[in-house]
């Protein structure tokens, strides 16, 4: 029988997850709407909080934004966050819970334009889900804000869960996932890009609007290569002979 080798690596070679198409303004990425509400989903340790600080980063340098933390310390995330250049003095953080109908009309009267919650999931029990869900949307379609919301992930490209996060309907999607062998079609596509079994790649779905002209609900952006930024389409569902390239 073959010996396998563990693929052990110092610190310093390990991936840097780092958001390339992340340096532009939210605004641009998302086609420049007056608003939105966008979803970042990924499993735990995906890169969740990293993607949101990269956003906000960018932002804050600008504008004032509101950070809603339910799951992890201001201090953790004052820590991981001083490490990117911005104007931290825009960054303003609140630690809740739980939230309600209540915190949220609060939320709706803030002067922050931009508001960000890591995370929604588990936030919320199952029984208010339905209604902080519409409430939440109301905060993007009525006051026009922007609303970035953590998400957890259960299957590719699908966040679900007992929380509020699987009755939402973000209007943009950025969700980490795994890169595993039984993935065949996606690994082999990544594999020249010198990505490896395990590593997350970032797929980008706009659920309702259009992504380069092209309008399908299902329609996925895969981010294939930091370095030339290539991007290629594929449609949830489809066979690897039938993938589209833009």
């Amino acid at each position: 029988m073959e010996k396998r080798e563990l693929k052990v690596k110092t610190l310093s070679e390990v991936r840097d997850y780092e958001i390339p198409i992340l340096k532009e303004t939210v605004f641009d990425i998302f086609g420049g709407l007056p608003q939105a509400f966008i979803g970042i989903s990924g499993e735990a340790g995906a890169g969740k909080t990293q993607t949101l600080m990269r956003l906000m980063a960018d932002i804050a340098k600008r504008e004032p934004v509101l950070v809603v933390l339910t799951e992890q310390s201001p201090h953790r995330w004052k820590a991981i966050f001083k490490k990117y250049d911005t104007n931290h003095e825009n960054v303003r953080v609140v630690f809740k819970y739980y939230m309600d109908q209540d915190f949220i009309k609060e939320l709706s009267q803030r002067e922050e334009r931009i508001i960000v919650i890591d995370s929604i999931s588990g936030a919320v029990s199952e029984q208010k889900a339905r209604q902080v869900a519409k409430d939440l949307r109301s905060l993007v379609e009525w006051k026009n804000k922007w609303l970035v919301g953590a998400l957890q992930v259960r299957k590719e490209g699908v966040a679900g869960g007992e929380g509020v996060e699987h009755m939402i309907e973000v209007s943009y999607e950025i969700t980490y996932f795994q890169l595993k062998p039984q993935n065949k079609w996606l690994y082999e596509k990544l594999k020249p890009f010198g990505y490896e079994v395990g590593d997350y790649v970032r797929l980008i779905r706009n659920t309702f609007d259009k992504v380069r002209g092209v309008q399908n609900t299902n329609l996925v952006v895969v981010d294939i290569s930091k370095k030339n930024g290539i991007l290629e389409f594929r449609e949830l569902g489809r066979k690897e002979g039938e993938v589209n390239h833009e």
